[in-house]
């Protein structure tokens, strides 16, 4: 079964197109998904999905973090010289709206990914159900 790639969002410059093409192709190299590529970097699937959609851009740890995991020398060259090519993050940049989410909505993406079971596995030892609700 092949995997779908996310499309780039509409309005994203080169810059930012080039740099999420060299995180997919960190992942893609490593043979990983997007789930065990975020185990490793620390963020969640869908953290990672939206930085190789270029919706989110990753701060300069995770930037570090990818450039570790890149398989070849010539990839993290790449990386950060795409890195670097990004346009600075300033207020005086046009910047999405505010995403307006209930409480619910926001506690829902907070326990994204298999973070919350690994959470409750050392928290709270025996959980009922914790582990066996993936």
């Amino acid at each position: 079964m092949g995997r779908r790639q996310a499309t780039f969002r509409e309005g994203i410059g080169q810059e930012q197109r080039h740099y999420a093409q060299a995180l997919r192709d960190v992942r893609n190299l490593r043979g990983e998904t997007q789930q065990e590529l975020g185990r490793l970097l620390g963020w969640s699937l869908s953290m990672v999905s939206r930085f190789e959609a270029a919706s989110e851009r990753p701060d300069r740890a995770t930037h570090q973090r990818y450039c570790a995991l890149a398989p070849t020398e010539e990839l993290r060259q790449q990386l950060t010289t795409a890195y670097e090519a990004l346009p600075p993050l300033n207020g005086n940049q046009h910047r999405p709206a505010l995403v307006r989410r209930s409480p619910e909505e926001w506690h829902g993406r907070a326990l994204d990914g298999p973070g919350v079971y690994q959470l409750l596995s050392e928290k709270v030892p025996g959980v009922p159900g914790g582990p066996a609700l993936r």
